[in-house]
């Protein structure tokens, strides 16, 4: 339906600022980045506007590789697409990152081309579904000094940040008997299921952190906390800049009649939930999480 309105009449429904506007005229909603390389390919903004609507038009559907097939073809003419920001942008490096402004100095043992041309090929890697080769490139940057933020489309070439701090939500049920699990959207391992989680912001305390998390992901913050772990719980990154991530776990209930909204969520992560025995939680997580889990 959402597509429907878009293409037939031009109206645009924003599900996250519960809005909607008209005008939208070129079968999509993204619109060229003020950071986009000034010399465009021999490709025309037509031709760019009538790939983005067949790939806005295939992600509506659910046809996700067929999405993905033409953004891989969008970046071979590297025109990078950034969903988050719902823009586009021409980039000469083929892969749309850039260097950050505080990046440390350039490591002797890999050169500037050499950087690009594992960047823009992980990239496709990633759009292809090819998240080992993905990884592996990562992993080989990282050894050589470069760190990339996926987030921000940044890399640097710092030394690597300690533990990134973090929270986890357990919810249990009112019978104690189950934990809820949620499912990441499109993802990368077949059952990524996990708990609610994510980071504490600068200076925010692990229990504002809590709520903000859980109503972000989850659509709603009414619940209360049970009990909170007395040690932080950790596990290791093999392709971040950070070591890893360093997470304060706390035991949570809904308020009565309450639980998960995820159509009210304003991230974007999770399409399913689930309640289920802890021993289940733990043969669903994704694997690299499990010890940390366990422990």
């Amino acid at each position: 339906i959402a597509y429907e309105l878009l293409s037939s009449y031009s109206i645009k429904v924003n599900e996250t600022a519960r809005t909607w506007h008209t005008g939208v005229t070129k079968g999509h909603d993204y619109i060229k980045s003020d950071n986009s390389d000034p010399n465009m390919p021999n490709l025309s903004e037509q031709e760019i506007d009538n790939l983005l609507a067949r790939r806005f038009c295939a992600r509506n559907e659910r046809k996700f590789d067929v999405a993905d097939k033409i953004q891989h073809s969008l970046l071979e003419l590297s025109i990078v697409v950034d969903d988050r920001l719902r823009e586009w942008r021409f980039s000469s490096n083929g892969h749309g990152y850039t260097r950050a402004t505080n990046s440390g100095p350039m490591p002797s043992n890999i050169s500037m081309q050499k950087i690009n041309e594992l960047i823009a090929e992980r990239s496709k890697a990633r759009i292809l579904k090819k998240f080992d080769a993905a990884d592996k490139i990562q992993v080989d940057l990282k050894k050589a000094g470069i760190f990339l933020d996926d987030q921000s489309m940044l890399w640097d070439s710092s030394l690597p940040k300690p533990y990134r701090s973090g929270i986890m939500a357990v919810f249990t049920d009112s019978q104690r008997e189950n934990v809820l699990v949620c499912k990441r959207k499109r993802s990368r391992f077949l059952g990524e299921w996990q708990f609610p989680q994510g980071g504490v912001k600068n200076k925010e305390h692990p229990e504002a952190a809590l709520f903000r998390e859980v109503a972000e992901e989850l659509g709603n913050n009414k619940f209360r906390i049970l009990r909170q772990a007395k040690n932080l719980i950790r596990y290791d990154f093999s392709t971040s800049k950070f070591k890893g991530q360093e997470h304060q776990w706390f035991l949570c209930e809904y308020n009565t009649g309450m639980g998960p909204e995820l159509e009210k969520a304003k991230d974007d992560d999770f399409d399913e939930y689930d309640w289920v025995h802890p021993k289940q939680a733990l043969e669903i997580v994704v694997p690299w999480k499990r010890d940390a889990y366990l422990s």
